[in-house]
């Protein structure tokens, strides 16, 4: 399977946004949960959603587009529509 850079950049969207899930959450931020125990199930749940989520064509190209978009920047990027 080849990987393109729209992959790569979808699955670092959704690896960013669970990596932060884990952090936030009360039940996934506890101590008692060793921190590569929490990687290894962000890593985890972010492949498996990254098989099921349709690719956008336009996602951002710059890196400072890439942040706008994790911060959630409201017009930064303008989903496709899928309908």
């Amino acid at each position: 399977m080849i990987i393109s850079i729209l992959q790569l950049e979808a699955f670092s969207f959704i690896l960013a946004r669970i990596a932060g899930i884990f952090i936030q959450a009360p039940l996934f931020s506890a101590r008692s949960l060793p921190t590569s125990a929490k990687s290894a199930m962000a890593i985890w749940i972010a492949l498996v959603l990254w098989f099921v989520t349709p690719l956008a064509p336009n996602l951002p190209t710059s890196l400072t587009g890439f942040f706008l978009v994790l911060a959630g920047w409201p017009r930064a990027w303008q989903p496709c529509r899928l309908y």
